[in-house]
């Protein structure tokens, strides 16, 4: 889903949101208007609302007026009280309180609809992962190192030395597989996990640039506890979006202290040569990352 669609799904949904709310509100009055003491209460009111504002408008409110109106508000107010029911509840019931569900505060952006946004986008790359460390097959020793390191950290996260995954090997020999294994693992135990391959990280990052200084799917990518990025490597380079925007999201996450799993066919000098050095120490660094290495046949061809 483009970040533009997303946009406009949130738009639509706070839309039906304050449109349901003023329908319940208006229902409700529908109501209670059925009983004679309250309609008699409201259209009282009502007629002396009218009444001061015509005379607002042409200058002329007396202290009657005022008076008269605050008397009238206080039976209507009454008469809800003694059914039980609080004046507020004619009110429609947004559930933003701050832009009363439009998505906009004094022209900005709401904080409502940017977190909207974000879980739809959230949503679009829940992927299923097909992996799980039960299903695994593999035979090679060394291959089954890997798996029991990364079932490990599965099981202490979040209280772990090294956050990150570096997960290396040529095509075939299950890079993917053990990266959808730690996937399921973590979502098991409820961890707010992405999954995405390197070419549709790429495409947010396209995306996030084009959108007018938003960065929605960017603050998206930082604050999942854990991201995971397949077949990096594989992806176009887009001038001045790609590596600038693979960098910043890689060192925020660092900041943060947030795991980023990452595969890979290439070696550590093809990563130098296509990310440069910045990017490489925070995707290879040792003292933070496993660095696991997969070898054996294309099991895709076994």
């Amino acid at each position: 889903m483009q970040l533009s669609d997303a946009i406009k799904k949130a738009k639509e949904e706070l839309k039906r949101q304050r449109q349901n709310a003023q329908y319940e509100a208006s229902f409700l009055l529908d109501s209670l208007l059925t009983h004679p003491d309250i309609k008699e209460a409201y259209t009282s009111l009502r007629l002396l609302e009218v009444h001061h504002i015509r005379n607002k408008h042409n200058r002329a409110v007396t202290a009657s007026d005022e008076k008269n109106l605050i008397l009238a508000q206080n039976k209507f107010n009454k008469v809800l009280k003694n059914r039980g029911i609080s004046v507020d509840r004619l009110n429609p019931q947004y559930k933003c309180k701050n832009c009363f569900d439009t998505g906009y505060v004094a022209g900005k952006q709401c904080k409502c609809l940017t977190e909207l946004i974000k879980d739809i986008l959230y949503g679009e790359y829940l992927t299923v992962n097909k992996g799980r460390f039960e299903k695994s097959t593999e035979k090679l020793l060394k291959n089954r190192q890997c798996y029991q390191e990364a079932e490990e950290y599965c099981k202490a996260f979040p209280k772990i030395d090294k956050i990150n995954f570096l997960i290396k090997g040529h095509t075939g020999v299950g890079k993917t597989f053990l990266a959808d294994c730690i996937v399921n693992a973590l979502r098991d135990r409820n961890v707010n996990v992405i999954s995405v391959t390197a070419y549709e990280l790429n495409k947010m990052f396209f995306d996030d640039f084009m959108s007018e200084g938003h960065k929605i799917l960017m603050d998206v990518l930082i604050n999942a506890d854990v991201l995971v990025v397949d077949d990096l490597g594989k992806e176009p380079i887009y001038k001045k979006i790609s590596l600038e925007s693979l960098y910043s999201l890689l060192n925020e996450r660092q900041l943060k202290e947030k795991s980023t799993i990452i595969t890979t066919n290439l070696e550590a000098s093809e990563l130098l040569s296509r990310y440069g050095e910045s990017i490489l120490a925070r995707i290879a660094n040792k003292k933070t990352t496993h660095i696991l290495v997969l070898t054996g046949e294309d099991k895709r061809l076994s």
